[in-house]
């Protein structure tokens, strides 16, 4: 039999907007992000969900397993919009503009001050007056810590801030001068995490005077399990950028870039560069591919990355598979032009353009200027599949109604209180003078003019606008170049004279369309120089636009960076520029197979945008924030296309939590921003409008602060905060019927990671559901406590137990002191426990050798392939009654990959007469492929085959025969 598959890739396009159990929020503000850090940063540090209209865009590349099930390498290119600002510029070693790829990871140290910047011994004596900060990101986990000093002068870690985990850092350092050497990071299931190779900067003043020792980062070496087995191994060749000296100084950087990382017994990923020539400040290294290989050093992938504007996937050969490629904006709708004038960045860091008939002081203001029509300069467009469709993000300029809580349109009152000004919508931040977008604009006028010149006004006064460059002429009479004045003079002038001077605009002001004019109807005549000059030819640039209110008035302002407006998905190659020139170019009429709309305006305020804007600009934001999303909503609408309705979110914002932020010194921030951008409501409707659901939300936080001496000369804020999910209500409705509502509250226990102790949900039908959770401690101290390992749950129903379930721990096994399950067992109503298994037996990487039922029945379990997968399942057999000789034997095979001498040593296994009452499943694999072969208790077996590219290909029976058959095509 044989079926044909085609691929449909789906690239992950996702909004973080349900909550979560225990939803995983920022702690604190992650702040300042060093220039040289790794990109490892970039893309978890910044929020990624609808309340600030950040899409998760990321291509998954390979995944790396270890001999843990709670530790992997899942390897993603993502991208984020934000490195189109100045601030958000990736420092990745690849090609591909915005992209990053997550590996490995680092404890990054900002110095924020030092008595003598220069010294690097930092003793203890020495003055410092801000404490440093470190910043991690690691195999999921990321946060900031900072170094005190205890009662006892030792140093160690103040503020341990995860994400959703507390963590224990602990560090080895010299005692007479502080300088750390490494750190170790332990997480809750006691996995530790080594980081010591380090990034420095280096040199002296003067030899044999002072030396400079400086750390700058802790990038990740290796990974061990809780019972000291290394799991993974992280390479690094170190570079050196170049001298930076004088006569008294020399000095230098060392950067240690990621060359592999190796999955103890599983497998391999390399990293191939391409290495230029370094700087004074940063190395030259860019990607060039990454491999990924088996235990035996077997190529099983290639990901090549070469071309800028693709990413391609290869087999060991070289043959080339799936491709992405990607196109990115120019900023530009229509038929608006950036042929003339002058490029910036926005206060904000985003591009921004001014068009030189707006303005002649073009420089000064573009440092100011947010252009809403060429904020997105840069930013990625458009994805083509391997599959032949694509995928087009349209992104806009954020809005904001809000600065830090309050409306911007607020006004004093006298006698206290605040009114909406209805009047300041109508006027404009010097930086939006590129676009008047609450008036109308028509251009009347716009062409070269000679000494004397008309232009006619008709229909009612109009407030016009007039913009006039002069050309400079050389005069005889000065011997100078000088510029000719200018005179509009005309009847319907209301002036008594009937004409006046007109002056040169270099202010940004009306619109950036020139000085605003009442002018009645008539013609009017514009003179260059005094009517004595006539005879010297003179001229000029004009411009004329009319301009009045528009009644589709827009209660915002533009500014903050840029948001997410539609995402579509396409079964075909369509323009990039499809929605930013469709009619300009005249391109035919695609129809998306899915397009979702985003909008960010509040549901019973459509005209005034529900966004925060948390900063005025991009100076010391990210260090106080963490993050570059200057803008979070309150209100966001998703539409989907096909008519299939839509729905509606709110989420917390400034408002919600006004006056929170507080800034120590001027430095260091207690961002709020754990409490906001929280799911607090969402509401969903059919196609014709109609409400079908609602959820609300509440949350509890968590949230503890306290004072710690630094070095006897600064205190630092020692702060952890949570946020947990307090209720959950659902309501249905339905037609012809009552809603149906059901309501879920949750409580936790107070361990440091504040886990789940207890959910309740009543509905509607007036029924209860409870469960209880209870934890092992693993012997820890209450103030240690770190939740992982759930011992006991309980079920009620209306009050009275139903049932418990026990999984019961231990960490007595021979060879292995983790903690691991012992035994599970369950009880109804309250009665008598009943033992559902036991677990007898566990090697030293933590896997199951032998379980045994209630009835005395044992099952032991063989793992091969480096002890990784299991190669043998052997019901109504103890682990000690198998012959050690067949296990080594069967253990050496695997190790070594070759398949037909594996399957010789299983079926030993199998006819040996010590298992004549057993009953053996048995597997074989392709190393980080899949599953080779099965083989049941009864001999019959099931083999898998696979192409180049580690794709399921074919399955055929135990007589070789064809089961099944799958095809790829790729039309890319």
């Amino acid at each position: 039999m044989k079926r044909l598959l085609t691929i449909i890739i789906f690239l992950a396009v996702n909004f973080l907007t349900d909550a979560q159990e225990q939803p995983a929020t920022l702690e604190y503000g992650q702040g300042a992000i060093s220039n040289t850090a790794a990109s490892v940063f970039r893309f978890d540090n910044v929020p990624v969900n609808l309340s600030t209209g950040v899409p998760d865009i990321s291509i998954p590349l390979l995944s790396l397993p270890t001999r843990s099930k709670n530790i992997g390498i899942g390897m993603e290119m993502s991208y984020h919009p934000s490195s189109i600002s100045s601030e958000g510029a990736v420092h990745d070693d690849i090609r591909q503009p915005g992209w990053s790829i997550n590996r490995g990871g680092s404890i990054v140290r900002t110095i924020e001050n030092a008595w003598y910047s220069y010294v690097s011994e930092e003793t203890a004596t020495e003055t410092r007056y801000y404490s440093d900060r470190y910043q991690f990101n690691f195999m999921g986990h990321s946060g900031i810590f900072y170094l005190i000093t205890d009662a006892n002068n030792n140093l160690v870690p103040s503020l341990y801030s995860g994400k959703g985990e507390t963590l224990k850092v602990t560090l080895d350092y010299e005692p007479s001068t502080f300088r750390v050497n490494s750190f170790t990071i332990y997480d809750s299931h006691n996995y530790k995490y080594v980081f010591d190779v380090v990034d420095r900067n280096l040199g002296y003043i003067t030899p044999g005077s002072i030396s400079k020792n400086i750390p700058k980062s802790f990038n990740l070496s290796a990974v061990y399990d809780s019972n000291g087995k290394k799991l993974l191994t992280f390479t690094y060749n170190e570079l050196r950028t170049l001298d930076r000296q004088t006569v008294a100084m020399h000095e230098y950087s060392t950067i240690n870039k990621l060359t592999s990382i190796q999955s103890e017994g599983v497998g391999k990923i390399n990293f191939s560069h391409t290495f230029g020539t370094s700087s004074a400040n940063s190395v030259s290294a860019t990607l060039d591919e990454i491999t990924l290989t088996d235990p035996n050093s077997n190529i099983l992938k290639r990901i090549d990355l070469r071309q800028w504007d693709r990413l391609t996937f290869r087999d060991a050969a070289q043959t080339k598979g799936d491709e992405y490629q990607f196109s990115y904006s120019d900023g530009t709708y229509g038929n608006y032009s950036t042929d003339n004038g002058i490029f910036g960045i926005d206060p904000y860091g985003y591009p921004t353009f001014i068009r030189s008939e707006q303005h002649e002081d073009l420089q000064v203001l573009v440092d100011y200027a947010v252009n809403p029509k060429f904020c997105t300069k840069g930013v990625l467009e458009k994805i083509l599949l391997p599959t032949g469709g694509s995928v087009l993000y349209e992104y806009e300029s954020n809005t904001y109604s809000y600065f830090k809580g309050s409306s911007i349109s607020e006004i004093s009152v006298p006698g206290g209180g605040h009114a909406e000004d209805p009047e300041s919508y109508y006027t404009y931040y010097p930086g939006e003078t590129t676009y008047p977008y609450n008036h109308i604009v028509e251009e009347l006028y716009n062409g070269r003019i000679s000494n004397h010149s008309f232009f006619t006004i008709s229909g009612a006064p109009k407030e016009v606008c007039i913009f006039i460059r002069e050309d400079p002429y050389f005069s005889e009479l000065s011997n100078t170049w000088v510029t000719p004045s200018i005179t509009i003079a005309g009847q319907e002038l209301p002036q008594t004279e009937k004409q006046f001077p007109f002056y040169r605009t270099y202010n940004p002001e009306n619109f950036g369309y020139g000085r605003s004019y009442i002018l009645n109807p008539g013609t009017y005549t514009i003179q260059l120089g005094h009517i004595s000059q006539s005879n010297i030819p003179m001229g000029a640039t004009r411009v004329l636009h009319s301009i009045r209110r528009n009644p589709d008035l827009k209660k915002w302002k533009y500014g903050g960076g840029i948001r997410i407006k539609r995402i579509a998905h396409f079964d075909a190659d369509v323009p990039a520029d499809y929605f930013r020139k469709k009619d300009y170019y005249g391109y035919p009429e695609y129809t998306p197979v899915k397009e979702t709309r985003y909008d960010y305006n509040l549901f019973d305020e459509p005209n005034r945008s529900s966004g925060n804007l948390v900063s005025s600009d991009r100076h010391n934001f990210r260090e106080a924030y963490g993050h570059l999303e200057f803008v979070s909503y309150r209100n966001v609408t998703v539409t989907d296309s096909g008519n299939n309705g839509k729905s509606q979110y709110t989420f917390t914002t400034s408002a919600d939590y006004p006056g929170l932020d507080l800034d120590y010194d001027g430095h260091i921030s207690l961002s709020q921003d754990f409490r906001r951008g929280l799911l607090k409501n969402r509401k969903d409707y059919d196609r014709n409008n109609v409400l079908v659901k609602n959820t609300d939300y509440t949350y509890r936080f968590y949230d503890g602060t306290r004072w710690q001496n630094y070095y006897m000369d600064r205190t630092v804020v020692d702060r952890t905060a949570k946020v947990r999910t307090e209720s959950e209500t659902v309501t249905v409705y339905s037609a012809g019927s009552a809603p149906i509502t059901q309501t879920t509250q949750y409580k936790y226990h107070r361990d440091a990671n504040r886990s789940l102790e207890s959910e309740e949900t009543t509905n509607s039908a007036g029924e209860a559901i409870k469960s209880v959770y209870y934890y092992n401690t693993m012997g820890l101290p209450l103030s240690e406590h770190k939740f992982a390992l759930l011992e006991k749950s309980e079920d009620y129903y209306n009050g009275s137990m139903v049932s418990t379930k026990w999984t019961r721990h231990s960490n007595a096994w021979s060879g292995n002191a983790s903690w691991l399950p012992s035994e599970l067992a369950y009880s109804k109503g309250g009665g008598q426990e009943v033992v559902q298994t036991k677990y007898n037996l566990y090697d030293e990487f933590g896997n199951l050798l032998e379980s045994e039922q209630p009835n005395g029945r044992k099952t032991s379990y063989i793992w091969g392939y480096n002890k990784t997968v299991l190669v043998a399942q052997i019901e109504n057999m103890s682990y000690s009654a198998i012959p050690a000789s067949i296990i080594t034997d069967i253990q050496t095979a695997t190790d070594s990959g070759a398949e037909t001498t594996v399957l010789q040593k299983l079926e030993l296994l199998r006819s040996n007469v010590v298992l004549a009452n057993a009953m053996p499943t048995t597997y074989t694999y392709k190393p980080l492929v899949g599953i080779s072969t099965v083989t049941d208790q009864k001999g019959d077996r099931i083999s898998y085959e696979y192409d180049s590219f580690g794709r399921q290909k074919a399955l055929r029976d135990t007589n070789g025969k064809l089961i099944s058959e799958t095809s790829y095509i790729l039309t890319n």
